[in-house]
């Protein structure tokens, strides 16, 4: 016997992840949804990404009646536009080739009352916040009874989660030092000097990141030379000590150092020298998010993370970066990364930032990934504070000393803070 072709009808609401989820398990014949009238951007925004996962599905976005859109807040306008719009489709569609299914996750909950009790399906599904199964119900003598669950194997992409929110999400490119052979064992030695600051060559690294934020060397709207010289007596270490620091620095780009000795001091390259400009922000911070991505994908698979995803919620907006982005046990995480708290900015800005994005892309984990060096400045009780507030905004806070501290943001059930070797554990 031929079995029957499935329609599956979903409830658009804010939050669509569990029915595009269902959808790409199942892989219906047709999808038919119910989208009120304030939730019609959520909608097209599950249409379209929908329809670029499985090309092939037939999508219906019922039209509803003339001059009569679904509100699904009063119960007889709502029994009435499902009876004239809803319940004609489906009687094209029915039993034995068709097997109607809803899906009433989502959507107002006098809306999806309605469905169940004003029109017979076949099946019912269900999926909780958080839970990796879809369970299998029916309605019998108005009680819901369990068939069974769905497993759900697979998994979408962070890309496709964050477009169900957003009119457009885009990832950058990876900058091109990260390709590297030695952009890694780099950021690695450069996280070793933040997190000893006072063994090797950590003095003399700290020094010279103290020189260059103080002065703003690498600040565009600093007029400066290409070339700056920081004297000897500036630096406060002698060449023996800076020379194991400056090799080290200069093999990102052998075929080109960026950094001299000369018997007057150090010659570093300025904002203004355009050569030394991938090598300036990859020495500035971006060899801590590489350090972050890579020991991310020792926990997590490769395709299920994303590094600096532009948002943007409507074509006119400007649009605000996100470091990182990753889905993992159906939950999207957000990562802010901070080397240090920069010039005229809070240790709160960091919170704020984080805070502010994570409302645009529905349910999300937000983590806050600083360095030791974010931490060094600050007094125990202005730290301490900024722990509660981290806390108090459903923020995971690590301070990342070693590889295995990232955990936390991995296997977190809820908001925590990682902080260990800093004086403060929680």
């Amino acid at each position: 016997m031929t079995e029957p072709r499935r329609l599956y009808v979903v409830i658009i609401s804010e939050h669509n992840v569990a029915e595009l989820q269902a959808c790409l398990e199942l892989q219906p014949d047709v999808v038919v949804t119910l989208t009120t009238k304030q939730m019609q951007r959520p909608g097209e925004r599950f249409i379209r990404v929908l329809q670029e996962m499985m090309p092939a599905l037939t999508i219906h976005a019922l039209p509803g009646i003339e001059d009569q859109p679904l509100e699904g807040t009063e119960a007889e306008a709502t029994g009435t536009w499902l009876g004239q719009a809803l319940r004609p489709f489906l009687e094209q569609h029915s039993a034995p080739q068709w097997k109607r299914i809803l899906n009433f996750t989502g959507g107002t909950k006098l809306l999806s009352v309605q469905c169940l009790l004003t029109i017979s399906w076949d099946e019912l599904h269900y999926q909780h916040f958080g839970h990796n199964h879809i369970q299998v119900l029916t309605l019998q003598q108005n009680q819901l009874r369990e068939k069974g669950r769905i497993n759900l194997e697979k998994a979408l992409n962070p890309l496709h989660h964050a477009r169900l929110y957003l009119d457009h999400v885009k990832p950058h490119s990876q900058p091109a030092l990260w390709k590297s052979p030695q952009a890694l064992p780099l950021a690695e030695a450069i996280h070793g000097w933040v997190s000893a600051p006072d063994l090797g060559l950590g003095p003399a690294w700290l020094r010279l990141c103290e020189l260059i934020e103080k002065n703003r060397l690498w600040d565009s709207r600093n007029a400066l030379p290409p070339q700056v010289r920081l004297t000897w007596q500036e630096l406060g270490h002698p060449a023996e000590d800076m020379r194991p620091l400056i090799e080290r620095l200069n093999t990102l780009e052998p075929a080109k150092p960026h950094l001299h000795l000369s018997e007057e001091g150090l010659y570093l390259p300025g904002a203004a020298d355009k050569a030394s400009k991938n090598w300036r922000r990859f020495i500035a911070g971006e060899w801590f998010e590489l350090l972050v991505l890579r020991w991310l994908e020792q926990r997590i698979e490769r395709g299920k993370i994303l590094s600096n995803v532009q948002l943007h919620a409507n074509p006119t907006e400007s649009g605000r970066e996100v470091d990182i982005l990753f889905l993992h046990n159906n939950t999207l995480s957000l990562l802010e990364l901070k080397v240090s708290t920069p010039p005229g900015h809070s240790l709160g800005d960091a919170e704020n930032q984080l805070s502010s994005l994570a409302g645009r892309v529905g349910k999300t984990r937000k983590v806050l990934v600083v360095s030791p060096l974010f931490r060094r400045p600050h007094t125990n009780e202005r730290w301490l504070g900024f722990v509660n507030r981290c806390l108090a905004s459903q923020v995971t806070l690590i301070v990342l000393n070693a590889p295995k501290d990232l955990d936390a943001c991995v296997n977190a059930k809820k908001p925590s803070v990682e902080i260990k070797g800093q004086g403060l554990t929680q």
